[in-house]
């Protein structure tokens, strides 16, 4: 998602999926039902572990800091979607969290992230480089994601 937020502000916009052509153009799945065939069950149990590897599982209503880190991040990218790339307006108007605990509100920003950008930003550093820093290199104003990587 990171990746995907820089990649549509070095090119100022994001491509048109609807339109977009040529060999690099990955199509969409077809949407043939499939997923809803699966029983729920299915979806919380393990996988196992393949040459040593942890073993993984996907649980859709998992909510803890990492997915409400990565709705902030879905959150930033529409804005920076329709803005054309203004990292400032985005930060200042993406909803702002109420609790230090975002992953039980809807989809927003921790205050303390856009307060860490409008610093970058007033010491001198570019738009561009202090939101990447705020929010991609560095997200330690993101409450609960250091704790998640320990884990």
């Amino acid at each position: 998602m990171s990746l995907l937020i820089l990649l549509i502000a070095c090119n100022g916009k994001a491509p048109d999926p609807a339109t977009e052509t040529g060999p690099d153009r990955v199509p969409d799945p077809p949407d043939d039902g499939w997923m809803a065939q699966v029983p729920d069950a299915a979806w919380a149990e393990t996988t196992p572990a393949a040459h040593g590897g942890t073993s993984t599982h996907f649980d859709p209503e998992l909510r803890d800091a990492v997915t409400a880190y990565a709705d902030c991040g879905a959150e930033l990218a529409a804005c920076l979607e329709t803005t054309q790339g203004d990292f400032a307006a985005c930060m200042g108007s993406v909803p702002i969290c109420q609790t230090d605990t975002p992953w039980t509100e809807g989809p927003c920003c921790p205050a303390a992230c856009e307060d860490a950008f409008n610093e970058k930003v007033a010491a001198g550093m570019s738009a561009f480089d202090a939101y990447a820093r705020t929010i991609v290199l560095e997200p330690d104003c993101f409450p609960g994601l250091d704790e998640e990587a320990a884990r």
